[in-house]
């Protein structure tokens, strides 16, 4: 156990937050923290790191735990440059360097001078040393770089201001940072906030071989299923924990609650036919009855109490009824884009149906949105040409543009756009998306951003449209919103297109996909699943042919194209040749680590082979350079 927290108790002024938490953290456990928006997940990981105090309750942690907090959000107003920023994280690791660098130094005039001084001196270098190689003393470039363009960073980045990064950017570096640090227990807080599908695959990858424990808060379901082996539900201030991924933790929970129900059913029935027998007895009016009543009563007031289950309020969005339109809603031909002079896409051309259902995916900063925009007649194409189909009504929702009155309650905003509704239809539309009871009287102006951003779609929702374009719906959204939602597109009669980086909702409500990466769209048929079947098929497919119109112009492309084939050979040649280079260097150097490592060199052989290894790495960075040179060419 390094992680306790016994009989917590927290407290908003006199709102509960946590009554009575329990939650316990092993060694090298992946523990995801799931509960709707404002359960208190946050909270609970804030009071874990001591950032968060408590009104009652005890907090233990292991001594000496080295701990990683990942927050929603990243302030990083840092003038240092993104790889000065990432060797920030190992200055331990440079103080180590430079004391090992001194004792080098000592050992050198002890040697002959005095032997047990230079005996004493060595083994604490010797101890010192295997720190530094635990702490990646010896590969922290090497580590920096893959963390870097594993989160999407490119070379020419890292000589940028950290301040001058996008929002999203300055959380990659965050967590790039809090991952080449290698703490005992990692806590995330929504690490995959701002990351694209690869970059969280990616994640995922690195995170399955992170030898520590995991902490996660995420909305991300393919996330926790990938990484998680239990689950902790914080649930109206309370904490259950589960066993399993987050699929699994779904399941049991459901039967759990189910089983609750039967046992309070069971209960109050028990106690319904208590209180009958009592009054049977009590109209009978003699001595004997009576005591037999008070003895009735004694016994039912001795019965153990069960209580009832917590209620959610599980309430499923219906659409208006959808108005038809031709089959054929929407053609482009042609389409590109560009912004100051540079392109985002170009010569995009697709056809959609109705009945169609479009998930749009892709690189952050692919052109998704400005697609989804052009589509929505926010933005006009710099080229090519829509064609709408007949009794096309479209409805647009981007949760950057939640345009709503700040004066307002969220009934009167509904209202107000949607006047033909009922109350009862209004609250059960708002329900379904997380406000219940009197949450419906608040007025916009209390809400946060994603609240806001969630009236927002709940409002679009409720328009009388046959095609939907959404703009990441499932962003602010809790776990059983997004349930609800998919429910709701599941069942909706018009055609939808819509970006997300949620896998899960993807596979659920798609038919097609879109791929916008490197200003081309690629289309797969079916769901998220069918397209990362196609791209593992992608590579085996041979490139389209093309056929000269004469001779003279086929014999001058055979020309051209032998020419092409000997310079591409000859560069191949020499692109392998590096890479084997590489390959050569590299398993020396694990050799020679693993040499430094087993403490079986004197101190004199352990500072020449450290001297080795560090030639050596100067020679893979060259290496590496050239290789990355040729790559590019």
């Amino acid at each position: 156990m390094i992680i306790q927290l016994s009989g917590i108790e927290k407290y908003f002024g006199v709102q509960p937050v946590l009554q009575g938490a329990d939650l316990m953290i092993q060694e090298k456990q992946r523990l995801g923290i799931v509960g709707a928006n404002g359960a208190g997940k946050t909270t609970l990981m804030r009071i874990m790191l001591g950032l968060e105090g408590v009104d009652k309750g005890t907090i233990h942690q292991q001594k000496g735990l080295r701990v990683g907090y990942l927050p929603q959000h990243s302030d990083m107003e840092s003038t240092s440059t993104v790889y000065e920023e990432m060797l920030s994280v190992y200055e331990p690791v440079f103080e180590m360097e430079r004391r090992l660098a001194q004792m080098e130094a000592e050992m050198g005039q002890l040697h002959d001078s005095d032997p047990k001084a230079y005996a004493q001196l060595t083994d604490a270098y010797d101890r010192m040393r295997k720190r530094f190689e635990d702490m990646d003393g010896y590969g922290y470039n090497s580590s920096i770089q893959g963390v870097l363009a594993g989160l999407g960073f490119q070379k020419s980045q890292y000589d940028q201001p950290a301040h001058t990064l996008s929002g999203g950017q300055k959380a990659r570096l965050s967590l790039a940072k809090l991952l080449v640090g290698k703490p005992d227990v990692l806590m995330m807080d929504e690490p995959t906030n701002h990351l694209d599908i690869r970059t969280t695959r990616w994640l995922e990858t690195y995170l399955q071989r992170f030898e520590g424990a995991l902490v996660i808060i995420s909305h991300d379901r393919y996330f926790l299923d990938t990484l998680c082996d239990s689950i902790a539900d914080v649930h109206f201030g309370r904490i259950h924990t589960y066993q399993g991924n987050y699929s699994q933790f779904r399941v049991k929970k459901q039967a759990q609650l189910e089983q609750q129900q039967k046992e309070y059913e069971l209960y109050c029935r028990e106690v319904e036919r208590q209180k009958e027998i009592i009054e049977t007895y009590r109209s009978f009016n003699r001595e004997k009855s009576i005591k037999a009543a008070e003895s009735r009563e004694k016994a039912l007031a001795r019965m153990t109490v069960v209580e009832r289950p917590p209620q959610d309020f599980k309430i499923a969005f219906e659409f208006p009824p959808c108005p038809p339109s031709g089959q054929d809603v929407l053609t482009a031909q042609d389409l590109a884009m560009a912004f100051d002079g540079k392109t985002v896409f170009e010569g995009l051309g697709f056809r959609i149906q109705a009945g169609d259902r479009i998930g749009v995916i892709g690189p952050n900063g692919s052109g998704k949105s400005t697609l989804i925009k052009i589509l929505a007649k926010k933005l006009r194409p710099t080229q090519g040409e829509l064609f709408w189909g007949a009794g096309v009504k479209p409805a647009y929702y981007d949760q950057q543009l939640a345009l709503l009155d700040e004066n307002k309650t969220l009934m009167d905003q509904i209202w107000d756009a949607h006047p033909a509704l009922t109350q009862t239809r209004i609250r059960s539309a708002l329900a379904a998306f997380g406000f219940v009871k009197d949450e419906v009287f608040k007025t916009i102006s209390m809400l946060s951003g994603g609240e806001q951003s969630r009236v927002a779609l709940v409002e679009l929702l409720l328009k009388p449209a046959n095609l939907l374009l959404l703009d990441e719906p499932t962003n602010h959204l809790d776990m059983d919103a997004c349930q609800a939602l998919e429910n709701a597109l599941i069942g909706y009669e018009g055609t939808l297109i819509t970006i997300s980086h949620d896998r899960y909702f993807i596979n659920r409500i798609a038919n097609r996909i879109f791929e916008i990466k490197d200003g081309q769209l690629l289309e797969v048929l079916g769901n998220y699943d069918d397209y990362a079947a196609y791209q593992q098929r992608l590579q085996e497919e041979e490139a389209s042919e093309s056929v000269g119109p004469t001779k003279t112009a086929r014999v001058k492309a055979q020309k051209a194209l032998r020419v092409e084939r000997e310079q591409l050979r000859q560069q191949k040649k020499a692109l392998e040749q590096v890479e084997n280079d590489i390959a050569v260097l590299e398993k020396d150097m694990e050799g020679l680590a693993g040499t430094l490592s087993s403490g079986a060199l004197s101190a004199q052989e352990s500072l020449a082979a450290a001297q080795r290894y560090a030639a050596m790495e100067e020679s893979l960075n060259e290496l590496m350079e050239r290789w990355e040179a040729m790559q590019s060419e």
